[in-house]
């Protein structure tokens, strides 16, 4: 738990790229730097102190493995985002159940594509690039994806081994 005063803080830029996995990595290195710099000063009791305030706290439940299921009928960027939260080396997100489940492990918001198509088709197959999804709101270029008990691959490799076109729903794990 994080409880105590606080004696060095530091904010980070997020990047649009970054995952949970590479904030953390780069809040550990942060970390350190600001332990070494502020260890002398709390060794000393010469440390400032920042008080917590315990009613602004922010306390989440533990995660199951459902958290990770995503709609097609949410937003691009909501999608993209959940994606980037729990990717490698975390579960992962996913849409369907069992083992129609399809994780979906790197993918980008496509925000100016908007062609009236029904949440979760395929809209197109690009060679060495990915598989872009209509959504809710926008449409996904997904890079890398993985059905249940396959090995992880890029999406358009997934697509055209499945013999899949452009206009096809993503309704499962296909």
């Amino acid at each position: 738990a994080d409880a105590g005063d606080i004696v060095a803080q530091q904010a980070i830029d997020i990047e649009s790229d970054d995952t949970a996995f590479t904030l953390y990595k780069h809040m550990v290195e942060i970390g350190v730097e600001l332990l070494l710099d502020a260890y002398p000063d709390v060794l000393a009791g010469t440390a400032q102190r920042i008080p917590q305030d315990p009613t602004r706290a922010t306390v989440f439940p533990r995660r199951r493995p459902e958290d990770g299921r995503v709609e097609w009928t949410w937003p691009a960027a909501r999608i993209a985002n959940m994606i980037r939260a729990v990717t490698h080396p975390y579960p992962g997100t996913f849409v369907g159940d069992g083992t129609g489940r399809l994780f979906l492990w790197a993918g980008a918001v496509l925000p100016d594509i908007g062609n009236g198509a029904a949440p979760g088709t395929l809209l197109e197959i690009l060679p060495s690039q990915g598989i872009t999804v209509a959504t809710g709101e926008g449409a996904l270029l997904l890079r890398r994806i993985q059905s249940a008990g396959v090995a992880e691959e890029p999406a358009d490799v997934w697509a055209l081994r499945r013999g899949m076109r452009p206009g096809v729903r993503l309704t499962e794990g296909a």
